[in-house]
């Protein structure tokens, strides 16, 4: 791949994460029942304007396997690889997310089993939550050891701090909410969950952005 074609493939990385943002920025005022009260992000599949959610799903999934493809070259060594590879996972798990609702009625403190297809979307979820900052971190490693990533080096390397942030808030938030079942701790979680997932497109964008303007301040050289 050249570099108008990375380029043009990190744009559109970028343009998707954003998509994503706005889709999920609506879904908080068509949907507001699901704002708080334990509720995370993939419940708004289950109300009216689901298929929002789901589409939601779709751009953030796309924007990461488009970002794999962008940076791919940029990423030699054998743990850069691995890091390119696992973003191509977290993109095909929000993609199956966006597949597979989670089950109504099952949140929090629920004890219904879950079925086929809210297992499936729940193993999607936690491979993207638990995995995620791992991939960024590997990736934004390598990128910092090669001449074009360094001008973002301070950027990207906050970024991934930042992921591992948003992580621990969502799972301390958990901890904190098995231990007490308090309200007030539950509408936490859905905070949480929301600031994590905020640190993720972050991430995504810093390095989409820069591999886009990189190709475009090459070829005006």
């Amino acid at each position: 791949m050249d570099g108008h074609q990375e380029r043009r493939t990190a744009c559109i990385s970028f343009s998707l994460v954003v998509a994503f943002l706005v889709l999920l920025f609506l879904l908080h005022i068509l949907e507001p029942e699901f704002n708080a009260l334990g509720q995370l992000i993939s419940d708004y599949e289950l109300g009216q304007y689901g298929v929002l959610m789901s589409l939601a799903f779709f751009c953030i999934g796309g924007s990461a396997l488009f970002l794999a493809i962008a940076v791919g070259n940029d990423l030699q060594k054998r743990t850069g690889r691995v890091g390119v590879w696992w973003l191509v996972f977290i993109g095909v798990a929000f993609i199956g997310a966006g597949i597979f609702a989670p089950d109504k009625g099952v949140g929090l403190s629920s004890s219904m089993p879950m079925s086929l297809t809210g297992s499936l979307h729940t193993s999607f979820g936690l491979f993207v939550i638990f995995t995620a900052p791992i991939a960024f971190t590997i990736i934004s490693r390598n990128m910092l050891r090669t001449q074009q990533w360094s001008a973002v080096a301070h950027q990207l390397r906050w970024a991934s701090v930042l992921t591992w942030i948003g992580l621990a808030s969502f799972f301390g938030s958990l901890i904190l909410y098995n231990a007490s079942q308090q309200q007030t701790v539950e509408t936490l979680v859905s905070i949480t969950n929301r600031f994590m997932v905020l640190t993720y497109c972050l991430w995504i964008m810093i390095a989409g952005w820069h591999k886009q303007k990189e190709e475009r301040s090459i070829r005006t050289r």
